[in-house]
């Protein structure tokens, strides 16, 4: 997920990242997080994890993902697909 200096900087850099991939299988890694005294002791990625976290329960999103046609799947339905 790419870094920002605001939510709505990372989600449209996001957009577009998206956009400039090639149709096929691609693994996003990310890692969301709540804001907590926790998270900003252990790491000072803290904010972006937050936003890593809206990113994805994001209506905004949801609907990019769609009018994409961008479709999630797991390793299971991906193995199941291989083995056929």
């Amino acid at each position: 997920v790419p870094k920002g200096k605001t939510y709505e900087e990372v989600r449209e850099s996001f957009f577009q990242l998206v956009k400039s991939l090639d149709a096929g299988l691609t693994e996003i890694i990310f890692h969301p997080s709540t804001e907590t005294e926790n998270v900003k002791t252990i790491t000072n990625s803290w904010q972006q994890r937050v936003w890593e976290a809206q990113l994805f329960t994001d209506p905004i999103v949801k609907k990019f993902f769609e009018d994409e046609g961008i479709e999630f799947t797991n390793w299971i339905d991906i193995m199941n697909r291989y083995k056929q």
